[in-house]
């Protein structure tokens, strides 16, 4: 077991979230690279109280997440698909990448592979859906990343923030 993975160990559950939108600028080529890349921008203030996952991270880097009810944060599952009210979010694997960690389907098939796109880890990609999902410490906390590109025209970023439960 890495020292790196140590951090993320344990239970999580999620305590806030909060949700940007945007549009791909067609002047340049490199926009959706950089919304797949970007850290959102938003102060604390921005976060709304939400609940409703418990993520559970192991020490062989796999993670699984429950869904408890029904989170407000918009969520795309596995499959690329908006969670909608009793959907229950993948299991998978978390890939290292520097101080981040990217979630990977365990049941990907050859075609779906993650493949990096610049720097982003792409977690799903049918030509129409572009999901890079990460998870990064930020002090006490655990937050995800889900930066989602729909027909390389419109931008959707949900932003989880997760406490600890038990290590």
């Amino acid at each position: 077991m890495s020292p790196f993975l140590d951090d993320f160990l344990g239970k999580w559950k999620l305590v806030a979230s909060a949700h940007e939108r945007g549009e791909a600028d067609l002047e340049d080529a490199d926009s959706v690279a950089q919304w797949l890349e970007e850290r959102p921008v938003f102060s604390p203030a921005q976060l709304e109280p939400d609940e409703g996952f418990i993520l559970t991270i192991y020490e062989d880097a796999s993670f699984q997440e429950q869904a408890l009810s029904h989170p407000s944060a918009q969520y795309f599952d596995g499959e690329g698909v908006l969670l909608m009210d009793g959907d229950e979010p993948f299991i998978g694997l978390l890939l290292g990448e520097g101080p981040r960690l990217y979630p990977v389907l365990y049941s990907l098939s050859e075609g779906d592979t993650p493949r990096p796109r610049c720097d982003a880890l792409l977690r799903y990609n049918d030509g129409d859906t572009i999901i890079c999902d990460w998870f990064e410490r930020v002090n006490e906390q655990l937050v995800r990343v889900q930066s989602v590109v729909t027909d390389e025209l419109y931008f959707d970023r949900t932003t989880m923030v997760y406490e600890r439960r038990e290590p």
